[in-house]
């Protein structure tokens, strides 16, 4: 089943668990003599031809070209996932870099293929097996939804982010965008975590091939009140952060100082980075975060992995 990640309730009752390249999340009870799989869940696909739902396909026509896509459909295959409880309800979040098997798996076996169409097309990477039992017609299928996605506590999807990772780049951070990944899973969303800073519930994305940390406000988001977070800022440095693969949030009341922070491992530039997050204070203003965040590169410290 190839489990890849783990997030645990707060309640310490269940276990979530992602199985990314089958597209599938596992339930896990832990209450009990030991811990047993209550359910396997399929995630479904993310149809690419809606709108908001775009991706840039090409890696040879120019930076951010991002279009929908009638005959595209995406496994959302998480990696990371991290568990909030919100006014009583639980929130699974995940980030959907996709996966795939490879020949280094399985020798012999490739599990995807250029598509081979009309350009921007003619270099998409897609799956030969998709797995699934109600293939549409004309339908082609790719690994990973390039996106950050909120479930419930049964696996059933309140929110996707779309096409808002790749656009956030391509408009706001140009000099950031990795066009050699777009034929396969773009930005890659790595890792993902999520804390309460100052009163307001920040969500930290991190975007393996774009080198960088998206952070959300998840204040408002609640299972009965799904409204699309509010983009805050990017953690950028591209001297020191590349290619991020883990995070981990330290609330204020845990650290040793009493502020809030977020370590940051990153497999291409070897080390551990660790990030103090606050708040300017400017009362009742929701953007006074959002230029907190954006200007946490001076503050950061560099550790060796």
């Amino acid at each position: 089943m190839e489990p890849e990640y783990i997030a645990v309730s707060p309640d310490g009752t269940k276990a979530y668990v992602t199985l990314q390249e089958n597209n599938a999340l596992a339930i896990v009870d832990l209450v009990g003599a030991s811990p047993t799989v209550q359910s396997i869940v399929s995630l479904g696909v993310k149809n690419n031809g809606l709108a908001g739902n775009g991706f840039d396909a090409s890696d040879q026509n120019g930076n951010g070209q991002i279009q929908t896509y009638a005959n595209i459909r995406s496994f959302y295959t998480p990696d990371g996932i991290v568990a909030v409880e919100k006014n009583g309800s639980l929130l699974l979040i995940t980030a959907n870099e996709g996966d795939v098997r490879s020949s280094d798996d399985f020798p012999g076996f490739n599990e995807t293929v250029r598509l081979g169409q009309a350009a921007p097309l003619n270099r998409i990477n897609v799956t030969t097996t998709p797995g699934i039992t109600d293939v549409e017609a004309g339908v082609n299928y790719v690994a990973g939804a390039r996106s950050y996605s909120i479930w419930d506590q049964n696996g059933t999807l309140l929110f996707d982010s779309g096409d808002e990772l790749e656009r956030i780049i391509a408009t706001q951070f140009p000099q950031l965008w990795a066009d050699g990944r777009s034929d396969d899973r773009g930005p890659e969303p790595e890792a993902v975590e999520a804390g309460w800073v100052d009163g307001r519930l920040v969500l930290f994305v991190a975007a393996e091939r774009f080198g960088g940390i998206y952070a959300f406000d998840l204040t408002d988001f609640s299972a009965d009140n799904v409204v699309r977070p509010l983009f805050l800022g990017l953690i950028a440095n591209s001297s020191v952060l590349d290619r991020p693969e883990g995070l981990e949030f330290i609330s204020a009341a845990e650290s040793f100082d009493g502020n809030a922070y977020l370590a940051i491992a990153n497999e291409q530039s070897n080390n551990t980075l660790l990030y103090r997050i606050s708040v300017v204070p400017e009362p009742g203003s929701i953007l006074a975060l959002g230029a907190g965040l954006i200007g946490l590169g001076a503050l950061a410290r560099r550790r060796k992995a």
